[in-house]
């Protein structure tokens, strides 16, 4: 006859549902800041709600006072987790720079937090409720909570990111995940080690053959699907392996890629990759536009993704990057459809927009579309002050610099030079001087300005004597 379990799993498990649901909850609550800078509810409620449903389920007699005892330490070594896997993690020192250059360092910390939480919280358990330590169930306690944490991890990496300006995941849910992940994890470990099964006086359960192919498997696969994803972002041959999955896990494989790649020279690698990956990513595409026009290995190459990426984007952002990557590569007038194409309206919050296009057509000899353009930028400007009753006048040393009234003077002089150096190229020399002037100061005597490269503008000038 099977000897009877320590804690009731049926109950154990229901009330671990319902600690999830009040977690939920109360995800958001902290503690005011005078007690604690540190999110010390959030992290401490974790453990108290799991050991919460662990007493409740307890078959046998606990105390009271056992029982606080439990829940308290347990909530305590939730609460010095985080603290714990950034100390523990000094065992991927010798791996710092992969990690951090992967974007790994927050996963490192998580899955040390995770083992040495389980670890703590599991001979805590043991001590309360087992009475004797079973050290194959803390191999599996283990091996159970970083394989959960793990795959979260990745799930999270894949989940990361903005889809059209949208958080493709809730913030908010991110800890819990984690923490549901864990404490199914352990749940389930103490699960296996109460289930009938071998016994030894030292290691007290040990699994069947069956039982252990089972368990094993349920580690090892996740395991290997961590390994895989790893191996497939950092190691480039594992390419030939992806390419033969499906385009749905070359695209996720592809975004990953991109998510922790840069727009300068070292990114082309990575934006290499992600287009042989998904050859139809507007994102990848633009990406490569960049930092191939950057490492300057394969000019003409990245320029051709430039004008496949210009063909199908609608994103300002990505149009803006094109753009620049055009004037790197020495053909500016070739961004300028583009930047055209995704300018939009003609309003405030879309200055910098009309700007580029405005600078570039001047760049590009389309001196009318220009003047247009930087005119509406200097009203826009100017419409900026209106709504705060701001004086529209050349900014001075009277405003403090760090302040948004002074910022906004200075953008309204920037456009309005901007404006004087087309007008002076247009040979308008009596408005280019007046602009000028509105520009820097009515009190000039002599005030003419020029385009410089990159959207810069310089302006001479001599003051009254």
């Amino acid at each position: 006859m099977p000897a009877m379990k320590v804690i009731r799993y049926g109950i154990h498990f229901t009330t671990l549902a319902v600690a999830a649901g009040i977690f939920w909850l109360v995800r958001g609550v902290q503690l005011p800041q005078w007690i604690s800078n540190f999110n010390l509810f959030h992290y401490g409620i974790m453990g108290a709600l799991h050991a919460t449903s662990i007493v409740v389920s307890l078959r046998g007699r606990r105390t009271a006072l056992r029982a606080l005892g439990f829940i308290t330490l347990a909530a305590a070594l939730s609460a010095s987790a985080p603290f714990m896997g950034l100390i523990g993690s000094v065992v991927w020192a010798p791996f710092a720079d992969i990690l951090r250059d992967k974007g790994l360092s927050g996963d490192a910390i998580l899955v040390t937090g995770s083992a040495i939480g389980a670890l703590g919280y599991w001979l805590s358990v043991q001590r309360f409720w087992f009475g004797a330590f079973r050290w194959a169930g803390c191999f599996w306690v283990v091996a159970f909570c970083v394989t959960s944490t793990s795959l979260v991890g990745l799930g999270l990496h894949i989940l990361d990111g903005y889809d059209r300006g949208v958080a493709k995941i809730d913030p908010d849910a991110i800890s819990p995940m984690l923490t549901f992940g864990w404490w199914l994890a352990f749940s389930t470990s103490l699960y296996w080690s109460e289930t009938t099964g071998q016994t030894s006086a030292l290691y007290g359960f040990l699994p069947g053959p069956k039982r252990k192919a089972l368990v094993g498997f349920a580690v090892a696969v996740p395991l290997m699907l961590v390994v895989w994803y790893l191996a497939a972002m950092w190691w480039t041959p594992m390419d030939a392996v992806t390419l033969a999955l499906p385009q749905r896990v070359r695209n996720t494989i592809s975004d990953q890629l991109l998510s922790g790649a840069n727009f300068g020279a070292t990114g082309f690698p990575a934006a290499q990759r992600a287009v042989r990956l998904n050859p139809a990513s507007e994102e990848a595409l633009t990406m490569y536009c960049a930092t191939g026009v950057r490492d300057a290995k394969d000019i003409e190459g990245a320029l051709k993704a430039c004008s496949r990426a210009a063909s199908m984007t609608d994103n300002l952002f990505h149009a803006q990057v094109i753009a620049e990557a055009y004037e790197e590569g020495h053909r500016p007038c070739d961004g300028l459809p583009v930047l055209r194409k995704t300018m939009g309206e003609e309003k405030v919050d879309n200055i910098s927009a009309i700007f580029s296009v405005g600078r570039l057509e001047a760049t590009c000899g389309e001196m009318d579309s220009a003047e247009t353009h930087l005119r509406a930028v200097v009203r826009l400007r100017a419409e900026d002050l209106r709504p705060f009753n701001w004086e529209d006048r050349p900014p001075g040393a009277d405003v403090k610099p760090a302040t948004y009234e002074k910022a906004s003077r200075l953008a309204l002089s920037e456009a309005r030079q901007n404006l004087s150096a087309l007008l002076t190229v247009l040979h308008k020399d009596a408005e280019a001087f007046d602009v000028c002037r509105a520009a820097l100061g009515t009190a000039l005597k002599r005030c003419s300005c020029r385009f410089q490269p990159r959207e810069g503008v310089v302006c001479d000038f001599s003051a009254t004597e």
